[in-house]
Order: structure tokens, then sequence, then C-alpha cells
């Protein structure tokens, strides 16, 4: 059988990476409301920079775990991996700006922000859709 180690790595790498968004949320916590939002953009920012990172990583690293079983250590296995990691750190970098956010003042240099945004759910869109396509490929 075969290991998932590619899955492993990229798994605590969005471990990481979590654990530092969700630190910023409860460091947001001691100045804030214990529950909900306090109504400020910026808190709201960082809640949902946490929650959309949340909402993808648990499946996605799941059912490349089982690819990766499926198919070995391969090159596309890999590929995916990455392009996961990297269209998840985008879009949390992007995040990090109100221009990508919330699209707010989305002039100059602010506008990489928005495209970051754009660029990491594409990117994850793709690991998806890649995923799903080579493990099919792998079971015919």
């Amino acid at each position: 059988m075969n290991l998932p180690l590619y899955t492993a790595a990229l798994g605590a790498t969005i471990l990481l990476l979590q654990t530092v968004l969700m630190m910023a949320v409860g460091l947001n916590r001691i100045k804030g409301p214990v529950i909900g939002l306090d109504g400020t953009k910026d808190f709201e920012r960082k809640v949902r920079r946490h929650a959309n990172l949340a909402e993808s990583s648990g499946l996605v690293i799941a059912v490349l775990a089982v690819l990766e079983i499926i198919a070995g250590q391969t090159w596309y296995v890999a590929a995916l991996c990455t392009l996961y990691l990297v269209a998840r750190l985008t879009h949390a970098l992007a995040f990090s700006s109100l221009a990508g956010s919330h699209a707010e003042n989305v002039t100059g240099a602010r506008k990489l922000f928005a495209l970051g945004r754009v660029a990491g759910a594409f990117g994850t869109l793709m690991t998806g859709f890649g995923t799903a396509a080579a493990i099919g490929f792998n079971l015919i």
C-alpha cells in the first residue's frame, strides 16, 4: 500500500496555516466580543480568512490522500498538493487586506490583493477538479 506522504506534508502545512489564522481571530477576541463579530471589517476579514481555509481543506486533503494511496507518490499528486498549498496561501495573503476581503480601495498595488483572492479561489477549484479527474482516471 502506498502511504500518502505528499498529502501528509500538505496536511501538516495547512494545519500550521490554520493555527496561525485561528490565533489571529483568538487574539482579536481578547479586545472584542467572545462570540460573534464586533461589527468591524477588520475582524470580519480575519474570521472569513480562517473559515475560508477550513471549509475546503479537510475534504481536499482527505481525497488527495485517497488519490495518493491509489496512485502512489506520482508527479501529479505532488503537483495537486503544491497547487492547493499555493492557492490557499495566496488566498490567505489576499485576505490580509480589506482590498482582498471587501474590495475596498482596489487601486494601484492593492489590486494584487483582489487578484490574489481570485487566484487562490481558482487554484482551489482546479485542485478539486484535478483530484477528481485523477481519481477517475486511476479507477478506469
